[in-house]
């Protein structure tokens, strides 16, 4: 006859070997996580440390010339400037730049280049009028992901979207309100006839009474 041994009676739950593995796999896990979140986090604070400068060196053009330029490469190249759109044939004269001092390249000999911070990353000029206000932005275009997206937005808020009605990001220049009349409307009005105006009789004379003896 046969006897079968029991197999030796195990506890349920982890062995102290499963365990380790186990804590080590999520201490793996956060530590990756906590590095990602950081890097996102200071690619986002070198980014819109770009976007003031960029800002900076447009308010100051803006001061020395006022009326709009379609490239941020003007703020460091004085063609790059829209010749006589204010309407002076020597509004080039005015120009004072650079002003950014340019660290990277251009794109498109336009745009600033901004890959440094993050990869196939730019910043550009851009115009909206929306309702009856003109805004004046910088924006982020280029391959930035969520996670940066995200954690640009936790740093700045809706600041950072500068252009009502756009998920753009980017950073407010200047927004000018402006009045908006219908040419048709101006025209009707000079049409129509003034009203001539007639003096009108003046009102006769109270009468008098005569005096009481």
């Amino acid at each position: 006859m046969t006897l079968h041994k029991k197999p030796p009676f195990r506890a349920k739950g982890l062995t102290l070997l499963e365990f380790s593995i186990a804590l080590t796999l999520v201490v793996v896990v956060v530590g990756a996580a906590v590095s990602q979140w950081s890097n996102d986090k200071q690619q986002a604070t070198d980014m819109i440390a770009q976007l003031q400068l960029a800002r900076t060196g447009m308010l100051r053009f803006n001061m020395d010339y006022p009326c709009s330029t379609r490239a941020l490469s003007a703020l460091v190249k004085r063609e790059d400037v829209e010749h006589g759109a204010c309407g002076d044939s020597n509004d080039l004269q005015v120009w004072k730049g650079p002003y950014i001092e340019l660290t990277n390249q251009l794109i498109n000999n336009q745009d600033l280049n901004v890959s440094s911070v993050y990869p196939e990353s730019r910043l550009t000029l851009r115009e909206a009028t929306v309702g009856n206000v003109h805004y004046q932005a910088i924006i982020l275009e280029g391959s930035a992901s969520s996670n940066l997206r995200a954690a640009i937005l936790a740093q700045c808020g809706e600041d950072c979207m500068p252009i009502p009605g756009s998920e753009d990001l980017g950073i407010l220049v200047s927004q000018t309100q402006t009045v908006a009349t219908e040419s048709s409307d101006l025209v009707a009005q000079a049409a129509q006839p003034r009203p001539t105006w007639i003096p009108l009789p003046p009102p006769p004379p109270s009468p008098v009474s005569p005096p009481v003896p």
